[in-house]
This record gives structure tokens, C-alpha cells and sequence, in this order.
């Protein structure tokens, strides 16, 4: 997987998996955490996870969605700040 975060650019095919993490149960668990710590050649480490729907890493991931949904389409602002949801 290949992406850019703040003009840094990871990619999990070059950078050496240095450690893996997963919790119980398989990937259809609504808490089924998996987590890969990456070294890049250049020494730096990165972390790339994935979750089910009930993990702090779905938030993280919906939260982010929403926040450029917004900002792509500010209209819906007011339905957002009606579910108690911070505005961007």
C-alpha cells in the first residue's frame, strides 16, 4: 500500500515489517484490531492498522471521512453540529 501523509510518502511493500499485533478472534469481529509496525530505508517507522467497527481505528478512520465530507460539501454542517459532532 502506497500513500502520502503530509508530503511524506509510506509504502508498505518497500519499508520492512519490523512487528505485527492482532487481537483475538478473525477479521469479521466488530473489535478485531491488526496493527504492522514499518521501518523505511530512511529509518523512520510508521504504523499501519486496521480495525472493526467498534475500534478506536474505525473512529479515527470515520471521524477523518467526515471531516472532508464537510469540508467538501459545508452545507451539511448544520445536521452535523445537530448530532454533537465538533465542526472542522
Amino acid at each position: 500500500m502506497k500513500k502520502v501523509i503530509n508530503g511524506k510518502a509510506y509504502d508498505t511493500e518497500k519499508a520492512k515489517p519490523v512487528a505485527h499485533w492482532k487481537n483475538w478472534g478473525s477479521w469479521r469481529d466488530f473489535e478485531h484490531i491488526e496493527e504492522t509496525l514499518y521501518r523505511k530505508r530512511t529509518g523512520e517507522f510508521f504504523l499501519l492498522g486496521e480495525g472493526g467497527p467498534k475500534t478506536e481505528i474505525c473512529r479515527a478512520r470515520r471521524s477523518k471521512l467526515l471531516d472532508r465530507r464537510l469540508q467538501n460539501h459545508p452545507s451539511q454542517l448544520g445536521s452535523c453540529q445537530k448530532m454533537g459532532r465538533r465542526a472542522p
